[in-house]
C-alpha cells in the first residue's frame, strides 16, 4: 500500500512539473540589427567542429 501512495505522488509530481514547468513566451521572435550579431556569433562554429573539414579526403579511387 504504501509503495501505491509512493508512485502516485511521483506520478503527480511529474504532471506538476509537465504542466507548470515550462516557460511561455507570448511574443514572436523577431531578427533585429540589435540581437543580429548575437545570434551570428552564437551560431557560428567552433575551431573543434570544423576540425572534420582538414581530414584530407582522396578526390578519386586512383
Amino acid at each position: 500500500m504504501k509503495r501505491h501512495l509512493h508512485t502516485k505522488v511521483i506520478i503527480i509530481f511529474i504532471g506538476f512539473l509537465f504542466l507548470f514547468g515550462c516557460n511561455t513566451y507570448r511574443d514572436k521572435f523577431n531578427l533585429t540589427l540589435q540581437n543580429y550579431e548575437v545570434w551570428r556569433d552564437f551560431i557560428q562554429p567552433t575551431e573543434i567542429e570544423l576540425v572534420w573539414t582538414s581530414i584530407p579526403w582522396r578526390s578519386s579511387f586512383q
